[in-house]
């Protein structure tokens, strides 16, 4: 991938930022004509979805703890890799908004801050019959966090939530044709879309457009890699067709970014030419196209965005365009509502403290609207900040070491470990006593279970959604358990081994082998 010393990865890794003070947004204040914010407090919001219910949600990468010079001491120093300094977390959050405020629906996700103050986290919504599924960044085993891959995950609306689909597994069996210099091995999952019985994802880094069923399983449905341009937002029309947005690379000039429409077996063209930056696609009640500018009048120096020049444009021609929207603050995402308004979150930058939100854009208004910078400001918000601090960032330390957990912690000997589908008399959560663990209501039960050595534990997952046994030291881990699965693990060495529900903090158990 060609980005330049500044530059690393994908449309949402801008390594070189010019940090500023952002105010707070005023909680669904009137803006411009056309223009209304409608949510606010939020830290780095991305991608918005709505249910069959008109309630709205929206993805959060989430703010993390600033890097600063006392992080060395205390251990939280940046870890290196291929694609820059990042610090691990777990910052990521969705959320539904009410009366303009954002309200948790699920926090604790896989996130990431660079060194440079970018984060990564959720990325995008969308429901599929009646299940909300989240495009997620910042996890993964180059992160240190093995256990919670970039990819797809599953949002309950109770809290819960489980990776569905890894894009660590599936990436290095399965490389693009031109792979980038600064190859991401976990991915970057971007824009995540409803098609039919299946969803459909962009991947920036490598530059792919996937396919992911509900079960996990992957398949490409293009490769965009050559040459590199940065796939973004991808929107689908009536006839089944996907429209995918493009980045593009270092400095951006004006004009470089293009729209590709790609049929759903793979066959690709180029539809719309002359763009700038583009974060995101919608297509109208019209039918029309639209693009979402991130910035225009890019620079040759860093950090070459420009703050509020971000625009929403409406295609008019093959290389044509008209300004719907203009004056916006760095937009990353945009979507058509029930009402048939349109409405994008920023800004994609400098959003530390909760310093984001949403807005809403009145299309029956006069075109194009013009934002004067202080018009959409987030000064006075009244709503908690959400997607902050939700858990303190860590530091990206790795898998454990193999066979060994903390030192005098005995380490059980793997000499069977197995994931199977449940009997039915499993799932409805009866076990053979003594040596089973059911998990329902999510709780292990029982809590603590007791064994000789030599004895196969086995977990029945009874509950309505993923789960996890996970232990503590590292000695064993089921990965995830879907609803009526179980996994087995034989215990060899006597010891205690605490473990834990990896999508539940509050989900704890005990095996104790005497």
């Amino acid at each position: 991938m060609e980005w330049g010393a500044t530059f690393r990865r994908g449309p949402l890794l801008i390594a070189t930022l010019v940090l500023a003070t952002v105010p707070l947004l005023a909680a669904a204040q009137p803006g411009a004509a056309g223009i209304t914010l409608v949510a606010s407090g939020l830290a780095y919001p991305r991608g918005v979805t709505w249910d069959a219910n008109d309630q709205m949600y929206v993805a959060l990468a989430g703010d993390g703890p600033a890097p600063t010079a006392a992080d060395a001491s205390s251990g939280q120093t940046p870890v290196e890799h291929a694609f820059g300094l990042f610090y691990a977390g777990f910052n990521g959050a969705v959320v539904k908004i009410d009366k303009a405020c954002g309200v948790p629906v699920a926090t604790g996700l896989p996130s990431e801050q660079q060194q440079s103050g970018w984060h990564q986290g959720v990325a995008s919504l969308t429901f599929l019959d009646g299940t909300l599924y989240a495009s997620v960044d910042g996890g993964g085993s180059a992160r240190g966090n093995p256990i919670n891959p970039s990819g797809v995950y599953m949002v309950d609306m109770n809290g819960g939530w489980a990776a569905v689909a890894s894009l660590d597994a599936w990436m290095p069996a399965h490389p693009v044709s031109v792979v980038p210099g600064d190859l991401d091995p976990n991915g970057e999952p971007y824009s995540l879309i409803a098609d039919g019985s299946s969803l459909v994802l962009s991947e920036s880094n490598s530059g792919q457009l996937l396919r992911v069923s509900p079960d996990g399983t992957i398949t490409r449905i293009v490769d965009l890699s050559d040459p590199h341009r940065v796939p973004t937002g991808v929107v689908m029309d009536k006839d089944g067709n996907y429209y995918v947005g493009t980045l593009g690379v270092t400095p951006y000039p004006d004009g470089s970014a293009l729209v590709f429409k790609v049929t759903p077996n793979g066959k690709t063209e180029t539809v719309w030419t002359g763009l700038t930056m583009i974060t995101d696609l919608a297509i109208g009640p019209d039918g029309a196209l639209y693009a979402l500018e991130m910035s225009t009048g890019n620079t040759t120096e860093p950090p070459f965005y420009q703050r509020n020049t971000g625009k929403i444009v409406r295609q008019t021609g093959p290389a044509s365009a008209e300004d719907v929207v203009t004056g916006l603050d760095l937009p990353i995402s945009m979507q058509f509502g029930p009402d048939g308004a349109l409405y994008t979150s920023f800004p994609a930058i400098h959003a530390e403290g909760g310093a984001g939100g949403v807005a809403r854009i009145d299309l029956t208004a006069e075109a194009p609207i013009e934002v004067p910078p202080d018009i959409l400001n987030l000064q006075g918000s009244t709503c908690a900040p959400v997607g902050v601090g939700n858990t303190a960032g860590e530091l990206a330390s790795g898998p454990p070491p193999a066979g060994g957990g903390q030192t005098g912690t005995p380490v059980a000997t793997p000499t069977e470990a197995t994931k199977t589908s449940a009997p039915n008399e499993a799932a409805d959560g009866e076990a053979s006593e003594g040596t089973s663990v059911t998990i329902k209501d999510y709780a292990f039960t029982p809590p603590t279970l007791t064994v000789p050595a030599g004895t196969t534990v086995t977990w029945t997952n009874a509950d309505a959604v993923p789960h996890t046994a996970t232990a503590s030291d590292g000695s064993f881990d089921s990965g995830n358990l879907s609803p009526g699965q179980s996994y087995a693990f034989t215990f060899s060495t006597p010891g205690s081994y605490p473990y834990v529900c990896q999508y539940h903090a509050g989900m704890h158990g005990t095996i104790v082998v005497q």
